[in-house]
């Protein structure tokens, strides 16, 4: 195996850099990638974890665009080394054998149809970049054949030692795009304290959300997701407003956010806030790269209305927390950080934290997310 040049590799470092500040030029670090382990056709996509298709950003570089479409339209769903890649440890590499057995692989429709056609792309490997809630970001490379003795080990060699760059580079570019983001929202007076956000692409689909939404979804009191990956909000008057926005939402940015109370259980607790990004909107286009997704977009961010004491009363029996801990749990569950707690409440950053630890204790929370979820459930 013969490795890549010491200047090959600063060239990729420059252009992963890059990357980071402009995420369109992700397709230029594939290149380059190809360049240095020849003959590789290499792809960098995000995978849907409740659907298994792809987001619908790719960024590749040397496929047939005719097949590129086959691909999304009848394998994206079935790819036979989907599960490995989903369920990996963000930085391990796997070559093709590993995620799945050639022999196999060589007797099915994904083989026949797509492999075999771009001449037996049968060999190459990936690995896990990052993972999200809902999503994980995949960087793999098909290699012919013929080439796979010449070719592999250098190209898995070439992914172990970019792969936490690459990782770096898109932590960075969504950084600057959620800042961005909340640029826009703040100046329509949309506060972040205790804000769930997330991110909806054509279909209703989810590009991007937080961990409170996260915990949202999963509870499913305020935000629901089906079989299909689509997301709806249990309260009807907000949905359809969602369901119009995402209709008409494909031209321009429409005036925003549009603000209004969202019932859950008979109460209106949250506040919804949804913001429509065209096609042509500058934000769009940067979200929907730096999540790999297309515009056009909806972003949707829910603000608690009343701070988490006014529910102490009702956490503290539901869950067995002493009254202290329930407001400490509920704070947390707003999206404050134990020292914003700790300030809040005229305590030491101390006893917060060990009164989160008691409830976690109490309520047998592994991870203060885990907290989090239950106090959501309880309100």
């Amino acid at each position: 195996m013969r490795r890549a040049s010491i200047d090959s590799y600063l060239t990729l470092a420059g252009r992963i850099s890059a990357a980071a500040l402009d995420s369109a030029a992700w397709d230029d670090v594939l290149i380059q990638m190809s360049r240095m382990v020849d003959g590789v056709r290499a792809h960098l996509i995000s995978l849907d974890l409740t659907t298994g298709g792809e987001g619908a950003r790719r960024f590749s570089h040397g496929y047939d665009p005719e097949y590129m479409d086959l691909y999304r339209t009848r394998f994206a769903a079935s790819n036979p080394w989907t599960p490995v890649l989903s369920k990996s440890t963000p930085g391990a590499m796997h070559t093709a054998q590993q995620m799945y057995p050639t022999d196999l692989l060589r007797r099915s429709e994904f083989y026949d149809e797509w492999l075999r056609p771009q001449e037996d792309l049968i060999a190459g490997g990936g690995g896990l970049v990052m993972r999200d809630p809902h999503r994980v970001v995949v960087i793999g490379g098909n290699i012919r054949a013929r080439d796979a003795e010449r070719h592999e080990a250098a190209w898995i060699q070439l992914l172990s030692d970019v792969t936490p760059l690459i990782a770096q580079a898109i932590q960075i570019n969504r950084q600057l795009a959620d800042q961005a983001l909340w640029h826009r929202l703040q100046s329509g007076a949309v506060g972040q304290e205790g804000a769930a956000v997330l991110l909806l692409g054509p279909g209703r689909r989810i590009v991007m959300l937080d961990e409170r939404a996260a915990g949202m979804v999963e509870t499913g009191k305020i935000l629901r997701l089906d079989a299909l990956g689509q997301l709806s909000v249990t309260d009807p008057a907000v949905q359809a407003r969602v369901e119009r926005l995402m209709a008409n939402s494909a031209g321009a940015t429409l005036p925003g956010p549009i603000s209004l109370p969202l019932r859950t259980c008979g109460r209106t607790d949250w506040q919804c806030h949804l913001l429509a990004l065209g096609s042509e909107d500058m934000l769009a286009k940067l979200l929907a790269n730096a999540h790999f997704a297309v515009p056009p977009l909806l972003v949707i961010v829910l603000t608690p209305l009343a701070p988490a004491s006014t529910t102490r009363e009702a956490l503290s029996p539901s869950l067995g927390l002493s009254p202290a801990e329930a407001e400490v749990a509920g704070l947390l569950a707003d999206g404050l950080t134990p020292a914003e707690i700790a300030a809040r409440r005229g305590s030491a950053l101390v006893t917060v934290r060990n009164q989160i630890k008691q409830a976690m204790v109490k309520t047998g929370s592994s991870r203060q997310l885990d907290l989090v979820r239950l106090v959501l459930a309880a309100r």
